[in-house]
């Protein structure tokens, strides 16, 4: 018998806040000085707490489904989906992207740059999370039908991040593991060394009873966390502490029992995925006319999120439901 689903509204709240940071990410203004800098460093929490979210829900939907399967079908399909609207949607501007930065391209190696990004990379930049989800969706579906493997994939999954954090640190370099990622996937940040440790982090924790500490302990901790992606390379490679302060903040989140009407939770779970999959395809296109990093990137990108998102409100359900998700 499946049981009743359970709601997370500071998630929902979180996730939103998560998406902010990846819009200040990606419109980070080179004008703002240290302290911009500083933020930016942080903003990376954004995509892993994603992840994190992604793997906790997934977990908790598949056991609390009587039919596995067609829960994993109807997941799987959902993704793939939203996955294919988003990458159609972005096409243009993405190949006049590839033009523009790698003009040396012939027509068939900008085919073969279009057949990467749609099954490796993901396209736009940006998409690569919903690539990832894909994949990663029938790993854990494959596991938890085979729980024998649950272990040996945990540990797979920290090693491959850990491959992924050398690798971004440069010390990768000429290097046959380096090589292959570098041909395979352009960067550490795939579905194999970045999306899987993370999903695996929340697929965990979705089949654990939490109990956990209380609010203030966790919020110093996520001050430390965040004080060790300030502090970068000093004292850990910053990719663990961008883990760690994720973890914290996704805990936060489950610990977190903000009174938010349901239908509230909803609209903002949808409109942090609306903001994440709208902004970036419209930041190629506004630098064309203004200089890259300006202090009115993101007011602009924003509005035009929340305008395009707003106006996508008038679709039918069903549309909205296969746009996002």
């Amino acid at each position: 018998m499946g049981t009743e689903k359970k709601l997370y509204p500071g998630i929902d709240i979180l996730k939103l806040v998560c998406a902010m940071l990846v819009l200040f990410m990606h419109t980070y203004c080179y004008d703002a000085g240290t302290a911009g800098a500083v933020f930016k460093s942080i903003t990376n929490i954004g995509v892993p707490f994603f992840f994190i979210a992604s793997g906790f829900f997934y977990g908790k939907g598949l056991a609390r489904a009587e039919d596995k399967r067609a829960y994993f079908i109807r997941y799987f399909e959902r993704i793939l989906w939203m996955y294919v609207i988003w990458t159609v949607l972005s096409l243009p501007a993405y190949i006049y992207d590839l033009l523009v930065t790698k003009p040396e391209l012939g027509p068939v190696m900008l085919i073969l740059y279009l057949v990467r990004a749609f099954f490796l990379t993901g396209s736009m930049g940006v998409y690569w999370y919903l690539l990832s989800i894909l994949y990663i969706s029938v790993v854990l579906y494959i596991v938890y039908g085979h729980p024998q493997l649950t272990v040996p994939l945990y540990v797979v999954s920290v090693l491959l991040f850990i491959v992924g954090v050398i690798y971004e640190g440069g010390l990768l370099e000429d290097n046959l593991i380096g090589t292959a990622i570098h041909v395979i996937f352009g960067s550490e940040r795939n579905f194999l060394t970045v999306g899987l440790f993370y999903m695996c982090i929340g697929w965990f924790l979705s089949g654990r009873d939490l109990r956990l500490p209380p609010m203030p302990v966790l919020l110093v901790l996520l001050a430390a966390g965040i004080g060790l992606i300030v502090a970068d390379h000093f004292i850990l490679p910053v990719d663990f502490c961008h883990a760690f302060a994720a973890l914290i903040l996704f805990l936060i989140g489950i610990a977190w029992n903000c009174p938010i009407p349901k239908k509230a939770a909803s609209f903002v779970r949808r409109l942090s995925t609306g903001i994440y999959l709208l902004h970036f395809p419209f930041i190629i296109v506004f630098d064309l006319y203004l200089k890259k990093g300006t202090l009115i990137d993101l007011p602009v990108t924003l509005a035009f999120c929340l305008v395009v998102y707003g106006l996508c409100q008038l679709l039918p359900e069903k549309v909205r439901s296969l746009v996002f998700g």
